[in-house]
């Protein structure tokens, strides 16, 4: 009976703490970048439109992760919500977020371009979100809880940007995302930012040794 219990009341803690989450988190930042992605691929002509369409979905990653800093963090740091639970609430809150804007400006581009490689697009857009929100974590994770923004926004910029470079095989990001193999290149990226986000997400007194817990 109290697994049951369990099971019904988790989905109502996680809705009651999504609540609050919302509110403090800093929107701007994002709704900025979706109008602008909007904006950027609604302008030029219909042949540049895919580059653009690439170049609103980076700033758009990147606007994601100010969405990871939490003002709080110190405050609630010691709160019964682990780490992992505040940190998945406001990563399933950029995704919502960056995934309406980015619908957007999805949608703009196939209503000015006959043949638009939607499916590619739309994962290299789906790697660099996940990478933002990674490197924001890990910043956050080793500052005090508000030093990730900066972090993960400017490298995800320059995750783009090299793809812009000649493709020496050390460059993780494809330059053609519709390529032949670049979207299991992204696919692992992808893969790999929600691992590091995942470890970076976990709560610190996770890690200690449980006589050590008990005494603090």
């Amino acid at each position: 009976m109290s697994v049951i219990t369990s099971a019904v009341g988790r989905p109502r803690q996680l809705a009651a703490l999504a609540v609050p989450a919302a509110r403090v988190i800093g929107w701007q930042p994002m709704v900025a970048a979706s109008l602008g992605a909007v904006a950027l691929v609604a302008l030029g002509t219909p042949a540049g439109a895919p580059l653009r369409l690439s170049i609103a979905g980076a700033c758009l990653a990147a606007s994601a992760a100010f969405v990871i800093d939490d003002p709080a963090a110190v405050t609630v740091a010691t709160s019964p919500t682990s780490l992992f639970v505040r940190r998945a609430l406001r990563a399933a809150a950029a995704a919502v977020g960056a995934g309406m804007g980015w619908s957007a400006a999805l949608a703009m581009t196939s209503s000015r371009v006959d043949a638009l490689a939607i499916w590619p697009a739309t994962v290299e857009f789906a790697a660099f979100l996940v990478v933002a929100l990674a490197v924001s974590a890990v910043a956050a994770s080793l500052g005090d809880g508000t030093d990730g923004a900066i972090t993960g926004a400017v490298v995800t910029m320059v995750c783009f940007a090299s793809t812009f470079l000649p493709e020496p095989p050390w460059l993780p990001f494809p330059p053609d995302p519709a390529a032949p193999g670049a979207g299991r290149r992204l696919l692992l990226i992808l893969a790999v930012a929600a691992l590091v986000l995942a470890f970076a997400s976990r709560d610190p007194a996770a890690g200690r040794p449980r006589g050590l817990r008990s005494v603090i």
